[in-house]
């Protein structure tokens, strides 16, 4: 319950305060990058749109935006941690024809694989391939020598670096599914704040009494 000002535009500007607020933690929230790699895969909401009813951004622990946010989280954590697996695997890369094994570069691969089933999809879509190991790599390199053809060596250098593309495609994706996680909340607090202060428009005196409280369920939403 709150005491009306002089007319009813004091309340909205106080809401549009609120939704300036909640729009800046949201904003934060969704772009904030955790330091901490999550530590087991989590089946996210990467195939839809997160929603919510509420004035303010919903603080219950199974709120959908929450979930939502959690997940995304999760997810980040996860492709950060592919990313730099992915950058110390291209130095162990050799260049040219070369067969050897590498025990580091092999657990690189590893956990490159285990980071990638974790992932999960956005659209329909995730990353799927690993990187080549080492004698692979120098095995397809010669063949393509052999063959005395530059789309034949093409393609080989294609096929090593694809992992690396993915992932770049993957981070793609996952930032538009994050802008549209923003966008979709957004357009929920503003439709229910103008909901609200037309609810709130109707009960409120044309000559209001600065001294008299205006009671209405409709203030819980922005409360």
């Amino acid at each position: 319950m709150l005491g009306l000002a002089s007319d009813a535009f004091t309340g909205r500007q106080w809401c549009g305060a609120r939704l300036r607020t909640s729009i800046r933690a949201l904003t934060l929230a969704v772009s904030s990058r955790p330091s901490i790699m999550a530590r087991k895969p989590l089946a996210v909401y990467m195939e839809g749109n997160a929603r919510t009813a509420g004035f303010l951004i919903d603080t219950q622990e199974d709120s959908p935006i929450n979930s939502a946010l959690r997940q995304f989280e999760a997810t980040e954590a996860n492709l950060a941690k592919l990313e730099r697996l992915w950058s110390e695997i291209e130095k162990l890369t050799p260049e040219g024809l070369a067969f050897r094994n590498d025990p580091a570069y092999d657990e690189y691969v590893r956990a490159f694989e285990d980071l990638v089933q974790a992932l999960p999809k956005i659209d329909g879509w995730k990353p799927e391939g690993v990187p080549m190991n080492l004698n692979s790599i120098g095995q397809n390199r010669l063949d393509a020598k052999e063959l005395g053809e530059i789309t034949a060596e093409l393609a080989v250098e294609d096929e090593i670096e694809a992992p690396g593309r993915d992932l770049a495609e993957y981070r793609h994706r996952l930032n538009r599914k994050r802008r549209q996680l923003i966008r979709s909340v957004m357009s929920d607090l503003i439709a229910t704040i103008d909901e609200t202060l037309r609810s709130l428009h109707r009960i409120v005196p044309k000559k209001p009494n600065p001294g008299r409280d205006v009671k209405s369920p409709h203030w819980e939403s922005v409360d």
